[in-house]
């Protein structure tokens, strides 16, 4: 089952370094080199369709040469291209107007040159002869292309604000539309604009090994970093540049676990207490069981389910680590539910596949991959997914829908098309929602703030 996961992670789990929150520290004026080489390599890859995060890390695997640094520069420099892509292409498309050029028409690795400048200029102000040392076969390409994008002298196109918004944050017409006809042009703008954002390095402390004081008094005295508590979890640990965690102590005894704080929250709204049934139904490596079972304190049932048997072996490692006694994993498909499973859980969590519109800060290549019929996909598959889930959660137990969508489609319409058809479940008010039964989490605004989730809980009648 194909879905966009909201714990955004290397296969195991732990390193964390192929990020762009380490942000270039200046455009020097300096001949195209092997940091450029490797960015256009990557952004080639993306382009082809290849995930953001797998197209750095095969550009590193075979750069072996470059160090901390320079991966830290190219990495960031992906991102970003990846997270302004259209808004680079308008500037470009501007600015070789004048010249009745068009940027669509130019050879691909010709076009990602070009889209390399562009960002080199928006993000660090390099000026024209800057960007002619950097790369001039792709300065030259268009007289006066670089010159007119670096000094500002561009025509303002006349645009509905639907199309700036999409425009200027980089976003899919079709999804703007979206949010705009879904929560009005303001907010549409804020959600927006937080998705443009870079998102921060955050950690979930496991309960079962120490609390959050202890864990943030040993990142500071071990690595010298000072880290923030997250807004809302009371477990979570905002950190202010990426590391690898995966070398870290506290990450090898199971203290810390990477996890944004929109996850965080959407596990401590299913209100697990210490020996309840509960299960994960669809579980992919386990992020949300581990959060799950140290809330429990590692006393009562809990199953990770997923169709994935990798996806468990990683769920079975992780919690080995974590400490976690009290969690089994059953591979399956929950839409044909285990007998053995009707009515036996107080608490089943559907983190259900979704487009994964919530996460673009994390992983923006996302956005350019999506199509608009995917939505209802989803959505489709969401309804009948969470309908499955209802015949796990016995009398009086909750049934949580979450997923890291900001989409309608995929969020309370499908918790009313439930309600519509199930007559055994209610509406039961979230500690995060002031007396409804289903939340909106971010993304942003700030950039401590955690991606973009949905949260619902509904009871099952007596």
């Amino acid at each position: 089952m194909g879905r966009h996961r909201n714990e955004r992670r290397p296969p195991d789990g732990a390193q964390i370094i192929v990020r762009e929150d380490a942000q270039p520290t200046g455009s020097q004026a300096r001949p195209r080199g092997r940091t450029d080489d490797r960015v256009l390599e990557a952004f080639a890859h993306i382009e082809s369709g290849i995930p953001a995060d797998r197209a750095v890390r095969t550009v590193f695997a075979r750069a072996k040469d470059l160090g901390s640094k320079e991966r830290a520069l190219v990495s960031g420099t992906v991102f970003g291209m990846v997270r302004h892509r259209r808004q680079l292409d308008d500037l470009l498309e501007r600015a070789a107007k004048a010249d009745r050029k068009r940027l669509a028409l130019l050879e691909a690795p010709l076009r990602n040159r070009l889209r390399h400048l562009a960002y080199l200029a928006m993000a660090e102000g390099a000026d024209a002869q800057t960007l002619r040392t950097r790369d001039p076969r792709a300065f030259d390409r268009i007289a006066g292309l670089f010159e007119r994008l670096a000094s500002g002298r561009l025509a303002q196109p006349h645009r509905s604000p639907e199309e700036d918004l999409a425009v200027t944050t980089s976003l899919p017409d079709w999804l703007v539309r979206r949010l705009i006809d879904a929560s009005g042009l303001q907010r549409a703008t804020d959600i927006a604009k937080a998705l443009l954002e870079r998102a921060p390095v955050t950690l979930r402390v496991n309960r079962l090994r120490m609390d959050r004081a202890t864990a943030q008094a040993e990142i500071k005295t071990a690595h010298g970093i000072e880290s923030l508590p997250t807004t809302t979890s009371p477990d979570g640990l905002i950190l202010p540049k990426s590391v690898d965690l995966a070398a870290w102590p506290l990450y090898q005894s199971g203290a810390v676990e990477l996890m944004d704080e929109g996850s965080q929250l959407i596990a401590l709204a299913t209100e697990v207490r210490a020996g309840e049934h509960v299960l994960d139904a669809c579980a992919g490596a386990g992020g949300k069981a581990l959060a799950l079972g140290a809330m429990m304190n590692n006393e009562g049932r809990l199953v990770a389910l997923d169709p994935e048997r990798q996806h468990l072996e990683k769920a079975t490692k992780r919690a080995e680590r974590a400490g976690l006694t009290c969690l089994t994993t059953q591979c399956g498909d929950l839409m044909t539910l285990d007998g053995a499973f009707i009515a036996q859980f107080d608490c089943v969590l559907v983190d259900a596949p979704c487009t994964g519109t919530g996460t673009l800060r994390r992983s923006p290549d996302i956005k350019w991959r999506l199509k608009e019929e995917d939505v209802s996909t989803f959505a489709s598959l969401q309804v009948r997914l969470l309908a499955a889930a209802s015949r796990a959660v016995k009398p009086g137990g909750r049934l949580v829908y979450a997923t890291c969508s900001v989409l309608r489609e995929e969020n309370e319409a499908v918790v009313e098309a439930l309600l519509s058809t199930d007559s055994t479940l209610s509406a039961h008010p979230t500690s995060r929602a002031e007396g409804t039964h289903s939340s909106r989490i971010g993304p942003g605004p700030t950039d401590r703030d955690p991606d973009g989730f949905f949260v619902s809980v509904l009871h099952k009648v007596d």
